[in-house]
This record gives structure tokens, sequence and C-alpha cells, in this order.
């Protein structure tokens, strides 16, 4: 960086200084939240909305690893790792990213092959893909998706395209990482195994410091 006054984005920016991460704080934390619907995944917020950073009560600065949107709930990774945060949310790394959907109406087995084909969501650019399981046997309204891109909306959109409408939508799996039976609005500390598998996942050597 060679410009004064220049603004970090701890979101998406990591920043070196002769070679070594520099990050909001010295100890690397990793916080799992299932976050609740009504909360922005965001550190502030303009229109003063509550943030997902005012579920965690911890003196270090955190920011979210990629976002769910306002409506939607279930894991959220909180960390103060940049390094970690960039290549979990780089296409690059092809993280998978799992939902579990309540859909308005029951939708055809055809959304089902064209998730597998690919949806276009943007006039411009690629169609992207997804795995979409229906996880009842008599009601096609409740499934789970994984998805490998992180783009905005991207589960609802896809379902909007394919002409169905998304009533509830929780992130259960990021990677390794599982939500598992944290109760909604609650968050704890990642285990040292979780943390080790996250960093395998994306080819990253654990730092020490």
């Amino acid at each position: 960086m060679r410009t004064l006054g220049v603004q970090i984005d701890p979101e998406h920016d990591a920043v070196r200084v002769r070679g070594n991460s520099v990050g909001s704080n010295y100890t690397r934390t990793y916080v799992l939240l299932n976050k609740p619907a009504g909360f922005v995944t965001t550190a502030k917020d303009e229109k003063e909305r509550p943030t997902v950073l005012s579920l965690v009560r911890t003196p270090l600065r955190l920011f979210p690893v990629g976002r769910l949107d306002l409506d939607s709930e279930g894991l959220l990774l909180l960390t103060n790792d940049g390094d970690l945060s960039h290549r979990l949310m780089h296409p690059r790394y092809k993280i998978p990213k799992v939902y579990r959907v309540l859909l308005k109406q029951p939708a055809e087995e055809s959304v089902a092959r064209r998730f597998e084909r690919g949806v276009k969501i943007e006039e411009e650019g690629k169609p992207v893909r997804g795995e979409l399981r229906f996880t009842h046997p008599r009601d096609r309204s409740l499934c789970e998706v994984t998805i490998w891109e992180g783009r905005n909306r991207q589960v609802r959109r896809m379902f909007a395209k394919c002409g169905c409408r998304v009533n509830a939508l929780q992130r259960v799996q990021m990677g390794p990482l599982r939500l598992g039976k944290l109760q909604l609005g609650a968050w704890r500390y990642l285990t040292d195994d979780e943390i080790e598998r996250l960093f395998a996942a994306v080819n990253l050597e654990r730092s020490t410091k």
C-alpha cells in the first residue's frame, strides 16, 4: 500500500506487512454463530438494523466470513483471520455450502435437474450449479441444496428462476464445519479439530501466532 488513508475492508482484505499477516487482533479467533433471521451480516449497518456481531459477546474485533441475507438463518463463521476468510470465500477452493430449504409450493423433479445443469441468475455471466435433494419422500417442498459459490442471495435466486418461492432458508454446513445442535442465536468457539479441518479444506497452513 503506497497511499495514505486507504480504507481496508476486513471482510475481504488481507493485510500484510513485510510478508506477515496483520489482523484486527493478534489472537486468531474462530466463532460459529447460528444466525437468526432479522440480523444483517455486516459489522455496521447504515439503516441501524441489528447486526450479527451484536449477538457475540467478545471484546475481539471479528468479521463474518461471507454473508447470510436478512431473512435467512443458520451457520455463520466469524473470525479475525483474513487469510482463512479469503480462501474460504474464493471460488478456486470450491467450498461446499449446504442449505435446508422450505418452499412455498412443492417443486417438480425437473428443478433438481435444472440445478444440476446450472441456472443463469444474472444476465451476464455463466450459469451457477447446485445440487438439490428432496428430504421428504412425500413432500417436495422440503429440500437440501448444496452450492459451491457465494453469490448474493444465490439459492433464493436460483429457485426464483425455476418458478419456486423460498419460505425459509437455513445454512447447516460450510465445508467441514457443521451447525449441529447449536441453538438459534447462540454461538461458540470452534474446537481445534474444526479449525484444523477448515485450514486443510483450503490447503492453508495454520499459523501458531
